[in-house]
């Protein structure tokens, strides 16, 4: 069974501006995060 995504209302996607954001892993020692709306990361 799947867990519900939590999203973090703290940060903003720079495409469309929503603030739906997921973590999405890492890139370079950095945290990545992917839009719920339109699924930029």
């Amino acid at each position: 069974m799947a867990r519900a995504r939590a999203y973090r209302h703290d940060v903003r996607c720079p495409d469309c501006g929503s603030n739906r954001m997921a973590k999405a892993g890492h890139s370079k020692d950095r945290q990545r995060f992917k839009c719920g709306d339109c699924g930029r990361s």
